[in-house]
């Protein structure tokens, strides 16, 4: 899931609150969650580096 999606449901779209509870800023999960490129897979962050053909 999106990492926009996984915060909205469970930190109620609060980046801070997610940021507090993973030892991120919350300029850096803002940062993350802008790119769109940033999921939420299993309980780990992963982040998109290319589509595959």
């Amino acid at each position: 899931m999106k990492l926009r999606d996984y915060i909205l449901q469970n930190y109620d779209g609060n980046n801070a609150a997610f940021g507090r509870a993973n030892d991120l800023s919350r300029t850096a999960v803002s940062m993350m969650v802008n790119k769109g490129t940033y999921y939420i897979v299993d309980g780990l962050l992963m982040i998109a580096r290319r589509e595959v053909k």
